[in-house]
């Protein structure tokens, strides 16, 4: 009987293990987002320093466009904050508002 109770035991241990290492490795990896950042500014963040300057901006023409606009601050560069106020605006919208029909 005691052979018996301590071979369910260990099965039903091994068992767990097995379910808890397979739980592990289907885990999403991780995102931009966990870093604290939306992943489009991490996108444009190249080397993470919490802010985007003009060169790391340069192959995005909507934002380059905008940039003046962006950096409310103007220090040159845009933080995270900025950044979620911006919304891109088409062609034909920077026209308008700038007065360029």
């Amino acid at each position: 009987m005691k052979t018996t109770l301590l071979t369910l035991a260990s099965i039903a241990l091994l068992s767990s293990a097995v379910f808890a290492a397979d739980d592990q490795t289907t885990k999403p990896a991780a995102t931009a987002e966990s870093h604290g950042q939306p992943a489009a500014f991490e996108q444009h963040d190249k080397n993470h320093d919490g802010k985007i300057s003009k060169e790391e901006a340069v192959n995005d023409m909507v934002l380059t466009e905008q940039w003046d606009e962006v950096d409310e601050n103007e220090d040159g560069s845009i933080d995270v904050t900025e950044f979620s106020m911006f919304e891109p605006k088409s062609a034909v919208e920077a026209q308008e508002e700038n007065g360029d029909y």
